[in-house]
């Protein structure tokens, strides 16, 4: 990802580019917590309970992470680039 987005390579404003650096450090807290959810499922069997838990927690996480893809998503939309408008208008979800 960090060969994918480079704000200061990209012509964007210094305003813009602390904006993108900012979500991008915003997005890889639930990164790390769903990577932990994920890794704690698998160190021993789980109870039903037990599993619900971590996936509820997981599910959370990724929640967090589309928001912080539409924001993203907003941004790339607002530019005068007609690139980064069509990369805007991609969308997986």
């Amino acid at each position: 990802m960090n060969d994918l987005v480079k704000p200061s390579e990209s012509g964007l404003s210094g305003q813009l580019q602390e904006a993108v650096a900012q979500l991008m450090h915003e997005m890889s807290q639930p990164i790390t917590a769903l990577r932990c959810c994920l890794d704690v499922a698998l160190l021993r069997q789980q109870s039903a309970e037990e599993y619900r838990e971590i996936i509820t927690q997981a599910i959370m996480q990724v929640e967090r992470l589309a928001g912080y893809t539409l924001t993203l998503r907003e941004i790339a939309a607002s530019q005068p680039d007609s690139e980064a408008r069509a990369a805007a208008n991609f969308s997986h979800f």
